[in-house]
């Protein structure tokens, strides 16, 4: 296109046009590589696991959690049973009894203070043959230059899977043992 037979202003405005395909085409290239990050690699959608009658089923699920692109070290009775990424879940066999489960954010690229915000955890009292679901959930949220975090993790008992759990991709949990308190 020859531009010197158009008007200044059209110049002007095909030279921003110009410049902000550079700036927006690389942006938005980042942008979807950051998404794919956050998503990581997708385990199979939720299904229910089957019930035994000699121990509790424990789904750990995490929905659209900030901060999205880390993943908490989930713990039981403080023995690290998984990394969940934000919509995943795990399942976990427990034997009759107490345990806390609890999020764990102070991971590598931790601050230090990351768990004095982030950290949350929750009781639960598992029964044989029931099965029980446990929610990492936050808000995050600026206000003016204060960034703010609201930590929660609860624990409930019910016959259905919650319907949100079914956004959920499977992490298998680790290969370790943990005892009731």
């Amino acid at each position: 296109m020859n531009i010197s037979r158009l008007p200044a202003a059209s110049h002007n405005l095909l030279r921003w046009a110009s410049a902000w395909r550079l700036v927006a085409f690389p942006a938005l290239g980042a942008l979807l590589l950051l998404q794919g990050c956050a998503t990581g690699q997708k385990g199979p959608s939720f299904t229910p696991a089957p019930r035994s009658d000699d121990v509790a089923t424990v789904y750990v699920y995490r929905l659209d959690t900030a901060p999205y692109l880390r993943k908490p070290d989930v713990k039981v009775n403080d023995v690290v049973v998984s990394e969940l990424p934000t919509n995943s879940y795990t399942v976990l066999k427990l034997k009759p009894g107490n345990y806390t489960v609890k999020t764990d954010w102070n991971g590598a690229f931790s601050l230090g203070l990351d768990g004095l915000i982030l950290n949350a955890s929750t009781t639960l009292s598992a029964v044989a043959g029931k099965s029980y679901y446990v929610n990492l959930a936050g808000k995050l949220g600026v206000i003016v230059t204060t960034v703010t975090y609201g930590a929660k993790v609860t624990s409930e008992e019910l016959t259905e899977p919650p319907g949100a759990i079914y956004q959920c991709s499977f992490v298998p949990p680790k290969n370790v043992s943990i005892e009731p308190r």
